[in-house]
């Protein structure tokens, strides 16, 4: 290819994106950093729309569940309409529930690369969002799959012969809204930032029963824990006041979901990098980016996890600091950051397009 049409080629990129763009959603890191480095980015809410509907009364809920509802059909006409005007080079889908296989095939028919990137996991499900038969069903359909965890990837490659490329998850936090942290603040108590379930409470219960005093940050914890001792719960936090809430207590949980348990989560990239202190259940993945006792602590059963919670309580204010400092500095110096991600995921792109 003659190098003026390659360069014209280059900047002809055009990224339609799907999933959720609330609070806290993956995808609100990316964006800005996508859109500096790629021709044309446009998103659509798909995830959004679903989650509107379905949360919206109580009637929408058991309408969607008897299967009668047609809001998977109104998302994806909707989806089609906008490919039609956008004209995208490629679509891509964060996770893809509420995404069907069949528009997956009309979207390939008109030349479009279609790429994947299920931030919960494409094989093991937890909760209303985290998967259903679409994801099943859609797998063998994309042109590229992304994934965060390297036995995610040998299991597409395995079984699928898709091409899978590795984009760990990372953190977002700017410099400025890192140096504007209260760093002085510190909170000697454990604490956890996440959605509720009956493993995670049953963790926090056995660390409870042990002596810890925890406070819970997120939706649903009160079904769980209601005038209980040593423990506090809270709304979900969300931008300056997330970031804060991971740097000021002393110990800050990881409490990985079973789709996480041998890989990393977001959560992974996000303590260490407010300089938080970082307890989370022992994987090779995790200890890869942030090692043990230097930039972070982990546990391999519960016995282990509160008597280093414990350790970390009762350690000197001088070494705490320390550890925090180290965890940021690795987080920086790592390339860690959704501006690394995102640089990574426009070279993947352009090397998609040009085959």
């Amino acid at each position: 290819m003659p190098l003026f049409f390659y360069v014209l080629y280059e900047l002809s990129m055009k990224i339609l994106i799907t999933g959720s763009f609330t609070k806290g959603a993956l995808l609100n890191y990316y964006l800005d950093d996508l859109s500096t480095n790629i021709d044309m980015v446009e998103t659509f809410p798909s995830l959004d729309v679903f989650m509107d509907f379905y949360y919206k009364n109580i009637f929408n809920k058991l309408y969607f569940r008897s299967g009668l509802s047609k809001i998977y059909k109104t998302i994806n006409q909707k989806l089609l309409k906008k490919i039609e005007i956008y004209k995208p080079d490629i679509v891509w889908i964060i996770r893809g529930t509420e995404i069907l296989p069949s528009t997956l095939i009309k979207i390939k028919s008109k030349g479009i690369k279609l790429v994947n990137f299920n931030p919960d996991h494409p094989f093991i499900f937890e909760g209303i969002g985290g998967g259903n038969q679409n994801i099943t069903d859609s797998i063998g359909l994309y042109d590229l799959h992304l994934s965060y965890a390297n036995s995610i990837i040998k299991k597409i490659k395995n079984e699928y012969q898709i091409p899978v490329q590795r984009i760990p998850f990372g953190y977002g936090i700017k410099l400025e809204e890192y140096n504007q942290l209260d760093k002085t603040l510190e909170y000697q108590r454990a604490c956890f930032i996440g959605k509720a379930d009956r493993k995670r409470a049953k963790s926090i219960q056995f660390l409870l029963k042990g002596g810890l005093e925890i406070d819970v940050y997120g939706d649903d914890w009160n079904w769980y824990f209601k005038n209980q001792k040593n423990i506090k719960v809270y709304k979900a936090v969300y931008e300056k006041d997330f970031w804060q809430t991971l740097r000021m207590y002393r110990v800050q949980l990881n409490l990985l979901r079973e789709h996480n348990k041998d890989n990393h989560n977001m959560r992974t990239f996000e303590i260490p990098a407010v300089g938080g202190i970082m307890l989370s259940q022992y994987t090779q993945e995790q200890d890869s980016f942030f090692k043990k006792n230097e930039t972070a602590f982990y546990y391999k059963n519960m016995e282990a996890c509160l008597q280093n919670a414990k350790n970390i309580l009762n350690l000197q204010k001088t070494k705490a600091n320390n550890i925090r400092l180290a965890a940021r500095r690795q987080s920086v110096e790592g390339g860690y950051t959704y501006t690394k991600r995102a640089e990574t995921v426009v070279q993947i792109f352009k090397a998609l397009l040009r085959e």
